[in-house]
């Protein structure tokens, strides 16, 4: 039991002083503190700007301007995710034609974060249509989502990760 208790302080002093040489070797200058309410307003957009972004005229550029370069966008049904931002264009518009949004909802359940990474939760709800030699196909869905955003240094959030998930989509006639 003596060992026991020997080792389990000497692991306790070791994640101590691994905390503390990581919080010391973090040479950035900006200061971690809670999300400001600005922040909370500019994420807040951010995710008001992905869901208009489908409704946009520049549809591709407009969504993909949200995201990071390096974005990780985690589809559901346990597709592989998909990292960076040209394989995300590929994803959602394959051979550069992509599938008409009827309606998208997002209703965030909760932010949280700091002033350099936040996290947001919700559900979702969409409408989509593609056509395919003439014959249109309508979808509709809903599901949970979670994306991590980051604070760039020009103060601008964008998603660096995407998570969704529901179930199989309903065809409606």
């Amino acid at each position: 039991m003596k060992n026991y208790i020997k080792n389990k302080n000497h692991l306790t002093v070791i994640l101590i002083l691994i905390l503390f040489i990581t919080n010391s070797c973090n040479t950035s200058n900006t200061k971690i503190e809670e999300l400001s309410e600005n922040d909370l307003k500019d994420i807040e957009q951010l995710e008001n700007d992905y869901v208009r972004a489908w409704f946009d005229d520049d549809q591709q550029n407009a969504v993909l301007n949200v995201f990071e370069d390096n974005v990780a966008f985690i589809p559901h049904h346990g597709d592989k995710p998909v990292v960076g931002i040209e394989n995300l264009r590929n994803f959602f518009w394959p051979d550069g034609i992509g599938g008409i949004v009827n309606s998208f909802n997002h209703y965030p359940d909760k932010i949280e974060g700091n002033n350099q990474v936040a996290w947001v939760r919700g559900r979702f709800d969409i409408k989509y249509s593609w056509i395919i030699d003439k014959d249109t196909t309508t979808t509709v869905n809903e599901g949970n989502y979670v994306f991590v955003a980051r604070k760039r240094e020009d103060n601008q959030w964008k998603i660096a990760t995407f998570i969704f998930n529901d179930p199989v989509a309903q065809i409606k006639n």
